[in-house]
């Protein structure tokens, strides 16, 4: 009888203890939404690892090749949508920021495109395709990790 009871509260335990299914995106099925918007070439969204002397750092990587000719407000909208669909992957790990690079042609500077949306944005060094967003102005903007993916 007594064991009976520790198997089941253990059980309980476990049942309640984190081992429930997230509400992120996998990263293939985060790519594959981003795929489908009418714009988008191809589309990638990985983990990306940061290893450092104290420790392992994870941001989530979003990588998208938009068609040529796009309008700029065509270009906005896809930006919008990758970080958005980016923040709402789960990648099993607390991510510190969203890495975003978005190429095309003609060229979008990804960080002034997110000024405009008033997101904060960090942009690489001689490259106004990709962009380091941290998760404080990703829950800002979207929510909390995971987000809820656009619909």
């Amino acid at each position: 009888m007594i064991v009976s009871a520790v198997v089941i509260a253990g059980g309980l335990l476990i049942l309640l203890s984190g081992c429930s299914s997230s509400s992120g995106l996998s990263p293939l099925a985060a790519r594959d939404a981003v795929e489908k918007e009418p714009g988008v070439e191809s589309a990638t969204v990985t983990t990306a690892v940061d290893r450092e002397t104290l420790g392992t750092s994870y941001s989530i990587d979003v990588r998208v090749e938009l068609q040529d000719g796009l309008s700029s407000a065509e270009q906005q909208r896809l930006v919008d949508r990758a970080a958005a669909t980016g923040w709402a992957t789960d990648i099993h790990h607390e991510p510190y920021g969203l890495r975003l690079r978005v190429t095309s042609s003609p060229s979008v500077d990804v960080w002034e495109v997110l000024q405009g949306l008033g997101v904060a944005s960090a942009p690489a060094p001689n490259d106004k395709s990709s962009v380091l967003i941290s998760a404080k102005d990703m829950d800002e903007k979207w929510g909390d990790w995971p987000a809820r993916a656009p619909s």
